[in-house]
């Protein structure tokens, strides 16, 4: 069977007319929004030309937009010599109010390139995705249009052109935990000490007991984690680098008096809530009428 043309009943969508100035803004508004959603799900191919097509999940998107959904009414096997060579479906598009909007049929069958060794039931899968997808075309293809796609469904170009399947997403590389570690002890030692070759060959002493980043490396990642995330906590808390250097002499190099930055006392001089790694580093601390205990 030739595929039917599909039918769009007007008279259905009469309810819903606008001044056609609000229609077409409306439907800016959501081509602009399927743009995004199709972006962000790839859910649209180029075929050689300028226009992508848009997937049938797209197509969705469009009708639920408008509060519509297509239905399959039946699917039937389409025969050749006696032997099953396809199947037609057809499908109705349905408001909020169960009306029929529009509708269409499609068929799927192994006179084409790309269904010849597929199974049954994936001729009968598609079959019903491409009525879906063109009923709703009949009806939203103008949207598409807006969004600057083509108004044909991917699906639909399935069976006349041969879509390339698509190449796997190569997945981020995954960073080795150890050498994570290594980087963000690193990063936090040149901020620390730009330019003090000493204070940071003090610092692998004190820390890790090694002389040199070599022995460092050799570390486990447990010491490894625990060094970076105090360090890390420590830059985050003093943003100034005066300040850090000055914070971290404090700690007279010894990565366990690290100030714990989860406690927090009231000053009584300001009445502010400050961390114990301020009062440490406070001017007036010899002064201070409190002492240095958590909150």
């Amino acid at each position: 069977m030739e595929n039917a043309p599909a039918v769009v009943r007007h008279n259905e969508l009469a309810p819903y007319m606008q001044p056609p100035r609000e229609i077409v803004a409306d439907a800016t508004e959501k081509a602009k929004v399927l743009k995004d959603v199709v972006q962000q799900a790839g859910l649209s191919r180029k075929l050689g030309g300028n226009k992508e097509y848009l997937e049938f999940e797209a197509w969705q998107t469009i009708g639920k937009f408008y509060g519509c959904t297509p239905f399959i009414e039946w699917v039937r096997p389409i025969e050749s010599d006696g032997k099953l060579f396809g199947y037609e479906a057809r499908a109705t598009v349905k408001d909020m109010d169960g009306r029929e909007v529009g509708s269409a049929e499609h068929q799927c069958d192994k006179s084409e390139q790309n269904w010849r060794s597929r199974p049954n039931y994936a001729l009968k899968s598609m079959a019903q995705t491409r009525a879906q997808g063109k009923a709703l075309r009949s009806v939203f293809a103008w949207v598409a249009v807006l969004a600057g796609y083509s108004p044909t469904p991917l699906e639909e170009m399935d069976g006349i052109v041969d879509i390339p399947a698509e190449k796997p997403k190569k997945a981020p590389p995954i960073e080795d935990p150890h050498a994570k570690a290594l980087k963000d002890i690193q990063n936090c030692m040149v901020k620390l000490w730009p330019s003090d070759k000493q204070a940071k060959a003090d610092f692998l002493t004190a820390v890790f007991g090694a002389g040199t980043w070599k022995e460092v490396q050799q570390k486990t990642l447990y010491e490894l984690k625990d060094v970076a995330k105090c360090l890390k906590e420590f830059e985050r808390h003093y943003k100034d680098l005066q300040d850090i250097q000055a914070a971290w002499k404090a700690t007279e190099m010894g990565i366990d008096d690290i100030p714990d930055f989860s406690k927090a006392v009231t000053c009584p001089n300001d009445g502010a809530e400050k961390c114990l790694a301020d009062c440490e580093v406070c001017p007036d601390k010899e002064g201070c009428p409190r002492e240095l205990t958590s909150a």
